[in-house]
């Protein structure tokens, strides 16, 4: 068998393993509440040269005949049947609820909350999170009603669920380590990572505009005057009306109406994959946006008419996040 072939069995059986121990079959419905036999406890290094230690004195205390040593070598060894009792009760009856923050996009990091609660209001200390890669995600003095942010990485769009999470904690000394798998059914939208360099398509309701001509935005069209605000640009103060009417007076402007936007499948060069379209998409999406837009938007299997709230802008990026790649397999 190739070290490849062997690789791939040795991670077979470690994620059985991992099943077995969480003893969940996936995602767990919120929230989670680690019963007794769901909690391991093993030595850390720290803890087997404590043995070791142990062992030595022990020989010494018989070799030599020292009631002292016997007493400190016992004394220590009923330390740690206490740290091993101490640190798996740290663990057992902690209550995990992870909350999805804001939806983010692809290549950030995207922010879920974690709350931990204990029965009888009794506090857990130094309680570490790792994800599915063992990198540390969070890590938490003690437990409280405050929800503590972690953070994961994006990679891709669509759905990300935070995946298997290993809780763990060394506390009171570190001699032993308690640890628990969990699985929270927590998910969070990742919208298309923006990215493109094509100019922002002409307006236009047909959808056959040229996305080499970029778009003429309107200029803004005088809407009369109104009182002075803290932030407003001296260039719009009308001087003359205040030097005559003595109260401080500002020019304001609304924009001109715009024609209408419309983002499609067929404006992108047949060259860009899927995900570099949803990409450019997203992109002259933000820009839109940001001009104030009217904007529809054309998918394979998917029309949105044109709309300017926020509301629809989500909208989008939802479709654009959420769009199946089997819907652009016959375009």
């Amino acid at each position: 068998m190739s070290a490849l072939g062997l690789n791939k069995h040795l991670n077979a059986w470690r994620e059985r393993a991992r099943r077995l121990m969480q003893r969940v079959p996936g995602p767990e419905r919120q929230p989670i509440v680690l019963p007794q036999r769901r909690v391991y406890v093993m030595p850390t290094a720290a803890g087997l040269g404590v043995v070791v230690m142990l062992v030595v004195m022990l020989l010494a205390a018989i070799n030599y005949n020292l009631s002292l040593g016997y007493a400190f070598t016992f004394l220590i060894a009923g330390s740690g049947v206490a740290h091993i009792l101490a640190t798996w009760h740290n663990l057992v009856g902690l209550r995990i609820h992870l909350k999805p923050g804001e939806p983010c996009f692809a290549g950030e990091m995207a922010e879920f909350r974690v709350q931990l609660d204990c029965p009888r209001e009794q506090r857990r200390y130094a309680l570490q999170i790792f994800d599915a890669a063992g990198s540390e995600r969070l890590s938490i003095d003690h437990s409280g009603t405050l929800a503590s942010p972690m953070a994961l990485p994006a990679q891709r769009r669509g759905w990300l669920r935070a995946g298997r999470l290993r809780i763990e904690t060394r506390y009171p000394l570190g001699w032993v380590r308690a640890w628990s798998y969990i699985e929270p059914d927590a998910q969070l939208l990742v919208y298309p990572q923006p990215a493109g360099d094509l100019p922002l398509p002409s307006g236009g309701a047909s959808g056959q505009q040229d996305a080499r001509q970029p778009l003429a935005l309107a200029e803004e069209e005088f809407a009369g005057l109104r009182e002075h605000r803290p932030g407003d640009p001296p260039g719009r103060i009308a001087w003359r009306r205040t030097a005559r009417d003595g109260t401080l007076l500002v020019k304001h402007f609304t924009p001109l109406d715009y024609a209408e936007l419309a983002l499609s499948w067929q404006q992108l060069p047949a060259a860009l994959d899927v995900e570099a379209r949803l990409s450019q998409l997203c992109q002259w999406l933000l820009q839109a946006q940001t001009a104030q837009l009217r904007v529809s938007l054309q998918l394979p299997g998917v029309q949105l008419d044109a709309a300017q709230d926020a509301s629809h802008y989500l909208l989008c990026l939802q479709t654009l996040a959420l769009f199946a790649h089997a819907e652009a397999q016959h375009d």
